[in-house]
């Protein structure tokens, strides 16, 4: 599942890259984000109906759930734009994939999590060495 996933998400980002060299970036948000919020909605219908459950009183759930819709917007925001003023997807994503070697590294930090070691240091290392070769 991972091989299929990291292969997908690397056509994908290819394809955005491409595709933002091609049309406007205001375009591109109207028309491509435009198609995938007509499909998320398609593919949603039947749990629309829930979705006022969730407004009815001011409660921390419902910050939260607004919270993180809004900062991962942001960020696909943030990483669309990198996109179309970078010359190569291979470091934007290279970029935004430190992310789950930064997990990791701050969870031993911080939470101060000492359980499988070796497994998250040999994870730490794979991901790192592959964040190198995509950057070179």
């Amino acid at each position: 599942m991972c091989v299929l996933y990291a292969l997908i998400i690397g056509v994908a980002i290819a394809y955005e890259r491409f595709m933002l060299s091609r049309v406007d970036f205001g375009a591109y948000l109207v028309y491509g984000w435009g198609a995938q919020i007509a499909w998320g909605v398609f593919l949603a219908r039947k749990e629309i109906r829930s979705i006022p459950a969730l407004f009815k009183k001011d409660s921390q759930t419902t910050r939260a759930i607004l919270g993180m819709g809004l900062s991962g917007a942001l960020r696909s925001v943030c990483f669309i734009g990198a996109l179309a003023i970078s010359h190569s997807a291979s470091i934007i994503s290279s970029a935004s994939n430190f992310l789950s070697v930064a997990v990791i590294l701050t969870a031993y930090i911080f939470l101060h999590e000492r359980k499988h070691m070796l497994q998250k240091t040999v994870a730490v290392i794979i991901g790192i060495a592959g964040l190198l070769l995509i950057a070179k």
